[in-house]
């Protein structure tokens, strides 16, 4: 069994054949016994409130619900555009995680961690995301009217799209590197995140042995996940294309 990740997927009403190239991917990996974990911003906007639910993923999460029922192992980790994903836990993932979670892979630990509060330099982000999801919140979006959650939460998101930009434009190098040193030192071999869009592939030597980190690229340049074999082989990004 080999661990597959992916990120940043993006999914929306207008993404259509990534929408279903999502699906045949699960498909495949049902198909090959291997397990998936996907590292947050599934779509463009994901609340997993009663009721709230976007018409166009109803039939996405239809599927994902059928794939999981029938054998297919998942799990989640948060992003920022996620809300209240762990009500779909035990329903469509084995597990939820709302920031991150080591993972024993055979004779090594797998950190994973969407990536949104690497940069501890954008505040402005940071702000958002502690009032956003917060007990307070998630009430508000339980208790008040379905339409009027989803009409507020849809500009909410738009008006995000535009801010912080000299944030999204630079990579955070350093940033990032301390990300990877501190998971490493805390005993992970492997450190995998996304958040960035960006494919890399970096090594520290952390406490004499060398720390694998890997950033997973979004899904609206390619099609790319990050196999990590169950056999001990090292880390490889592949490209999936429907058949």
């Amino acid at each position: 069994m080999n661990l597959l990740l992916v990120s940043d997927l993006h999914l929306n009403p207008g993404s259509r054949d990534r929408n279903d190239l999502f699906i045949s991917f699960l498909e495949s990996v049902k198909q090959g016994g291997d397990r998936v974990i996907v590292l947050g911003d599934l779509f463009d906007l994901w609340l997993g409130f009663e009721g709230l639910t976007f018409e166009y993923q109803k039939p996405i999460v239809g599927k994902m619900e059928e794939l999981a029922k029938s054998g297919l192992m998942m799990d989640y980790v948060e992003g920022n555009r996620d809300f209240g994903i762990s009500s779909y836990q035990g329903r469509l993932f084995k597990e939820v995680t709302e920031r991150g979670r080591a993972i024993p892979w055979g004779q090594v630990k797998i950190y994973v961690e969407h990536g949104d509060l690497i940069n501890r330099a954008d505040h402005q982000y940071r702000l958002w995301r502690g009032t956003s999801k917060n007990a307070l919140a998630y009430w508000m979006m339980n208790h008040l009217p379905r339409g009027f959650s989803l009409r507020v939460s849809e500009k909410l998101e738009r008006s995000m799209k535009g801010t912080n930009l000299k944030y999204k434009i630079h990579y955070p190098e350093a940033e990032v590197e301390q990300f990877c040193r501190t998971q490493g030192g805390r005993g992970s071999d492997i450190v995998v995140f996304g958040h960035f869009h960006q494919q890399r592939e970096m090594s520290f030597r952390i406490a004499n042995r060398d720390v694998l980190c890997y950033n997973l690229p979004g899904w609206e340049t390619g099609f790319h996940y990050l196999v990590v074999p169950g056999d001990g082989g090292r880390p490889v990004f592949r490209e999936f294309a429907s058949k």
